[in-house]
């Protein structure tokens, strides 16, 4: 079975790991933007506000949220663990943490940059960067873990595995008696002992390697 959204989310992958062939992921190429990363942008965060929107309406269903700030109160009341999520690109040594400015009841900066790409890109279009591009992706997946956490619970099976973007608690099983490998995510819990200092750590909402 192949969960709604994620699907989408891999193809999402695939481009940016395509671009990865021409604009390398490091700290000098961040602000670079193009049509490319402008598509990939626009197509993150759309999904990000579809997917929000479900996973709105499994939290509290009599909810009506129609914008980023309607989807943080109800997703932080179900999720308060969500601002502090992590992802990594193992092979840039790169780690975002999208939704970090959430903690502080603020709205992410490429979510912002989103909004301007999509209704005055004549005048915006330089936002549509790499970083802006990456991190809306982590944020889709962010959203779509703790998506499938509410829906199928604690132990989440995705496929095919995602190739780029690795979210910090990440779990891969490649049972030999399984006809292929498969992938797990444990999702923050607010009971779990070992996600309860994670409030205390100082998450920057992207941290890029240096390069010599």
């Amino acid at each position: 079975m192949i969960p709604e959204y994620w699907q989408y989310y891999v193809a999402i992958e695939q481009d940016l790991i395509v671009a990865s062939r021409y604009v390398e992921f490091t700290i000098q190429n961040r602000d670079t933007y193009s049509i490319e990363f402008a598509r990939i942008l626009l197509a993150s965060a759309s999904e990000v506000d579809v997917a929000s929107k479900s996973l709105c309406a499994i939290i509290d269903p009599s909810a009506k949220p129609d914008k980023i700030s309607d989807y943080r109160a109800i997703i932080t009341k179900g999720f308060p663990l969500l601002p502090y999520t992590q992802v990594h690109v193992p092979r840039y040594d790169l780690t975002l943490a999208p939704w970090i400015g959430w903690k502080e009841e603020k709205t992410p900066e490429w979510w912002s940059s989103y909004n301007n790409v999509k209704h005055h890109r004549n005048v915006q279009f330089h936002e549509a960067t790499l970083r802006n591009a990456l991190k809306a992706t982590a944020g889709l997946l962010v959203i779509l873990l703790h998506f499938y956490r509410k829906v199928y619970g604690y132990r989440v099976e995705l496929q095919p595995l995602p190739q780029l973007l690795i979210p910090e608690e990440f779990q891969q099983d490649t049972s030999m008696f399984r006809e292929r490998p498969k992938c797990y995510w444990k999702i923050p819990s607010d009971n779990d002992e070992q996600f309860t200092n994670i409030t205390e750590l100082n998450i920057q909402e992207e941290s890029w390697a240096i390069s010599a």
